[in-house]
């Protein structure tokens, strides 16, 4: 039987090679910031127990871009085994200077493991023997911190800072991200004390059981209204309802060395008046008018030239109003009660 021809406008047989093996995944090298443990420094100038915590959180948070590429041979894995040892034997105790002298052991022996990375990496003797100084922001959060902590430490629960990214409650203490502490700056006192109500009572609510933290909701009822006793309290005793300071400043985009500037765009409300101009009165109302708006609008004639409307603002006002009568006219435009053409 002879052999079909094959349909030239066919598509082309399929091949079946097997399996599509899919793309290979890159993963983004980790990256430890050193910004942020210069911050947790600052935190000493202010409360030194708290510096500390930030400085172990920071190295404890920062394990895994540090040993990258990094890996710790026996003897630096015998260092970092002492630090974690250093690391709880100062959680472990309530007395400050054991605290102190632990976790400076600890940050000692994490130096010996890291700060060969950075010529500029900030060394717990040097900072202890020359403080940084806290930041603006660093100050107004320990001043949030301080508010918090008068309002609800009478009720048994305290505040902290943290540079982890949720709140945390860790031996009888909630742990607030800084950047949470941050935006409650521009907040007063009071609305921040009032907001975190529930969070601390039900916090006090917790119990545990066989080992384990269970929720009881009926104690809950009874902390909730004994929080807010105490913050109330708290209020009575002290200015509570100005913020800590003002909303932070949006930062500014970084600028690309050689980019070309963007297009100017232009005002739509922008007016331009010159002397030789006629004004026409609108017949708007002009009851929103205010102050030297009122006193030059009535000095207008429908039909008046703009340098007559000059002249007679300069005679009747005084002679610095001849140049300043063109910035009145332009906001009289904008309220729509005149045209100058």
């Amino acid at each position: 039987m002879p052999r079909r021809p094959r349909n030239p406008f066919a598509a082309p047989p399929r091949r079946n090679h097997g399996p599509v093996p899919p793309p290979p995944v890159v993963a983004a090298a980790p990256t430890y910031d050193l910004t942020k443990l210069r911050i947790a420094y600052e935190w000493m100038a202010l409360d030194k127990l708290v510096g500390f915590k930030l400085v172990v959180e920071w190295y404890a948070a920062s394990q895994v871009a540090l040993l990258y590429k990094d890996p710790l041979d026996a003897d630096r894995m015998k260092k970092m085994e002492r630090a974690q040892l250093a690391v709880n034997q100062a959680n472990g105790t309530n007395i400050e200077h054991e605290k102190t002298a632990a976790w400076r052991a600890a940050i000692r022996l994490f130096e010996k493991l890291w700060a060969h990375k950075a010529a500029d990496w900030p060394l717990v003797d040097k900072i202890e023997s020359a403080p940084l100084a806290a930041s603006a922001h660093i100050i107004n959060i320990q001043t949030v911190l301080s508010n918090l902590n008068g309002a609800f430490a009478p009720a048994g629960c305290k505040f902290r800072v943290t540079f982890g990214q949720e709140q945390e409650f860790l031996f009888g203490e909630i742990l607030v991200p800084q950047a949470d502490l941050f935006a409650m700056i521009p907040q007063t006192p009071l609305a921040v004390a009032l907001n975190l109500v529930p969070t601390v009572a039900k916090v006090l609510s917790i119990r545990t059981v066989d080992g384990k933290q269970e929720f009881d909701g009926t104690l809950f009822m009874q902390k909730l209204p004994e929080v807010l006793n105490h913050v109330g309290v708290w209020a009575g005793a002290g200015n509570v309802n100005k913020p800590v300071g003002k909303a932070p400043k949006a930062p500014k985009a970084a600028k690309v060395p050689g980019a070309p500037r963007a297009p100017r765009v232009a005002n739509p409300n922008a007016v331009s008046i010159k002397p030789g101009m006629t004004i026409t009165l609108t017949g708007a109302s002009i009851a929103k008018l205010k102050g030297s708006r009122v006193t030059v609008f009535n000095l207008i004639s429908n039909g008046m030239a703009v340098r007559d409307l000059q002249a007679a603002a300069g005679a009747k006002i005084g002679t610095g109003w001849k140049s300043r009568s063109l910035a009145v006219l332009k906001a009289l435009v904008t309220a729509g009660v005149i045209t100058v053409a």
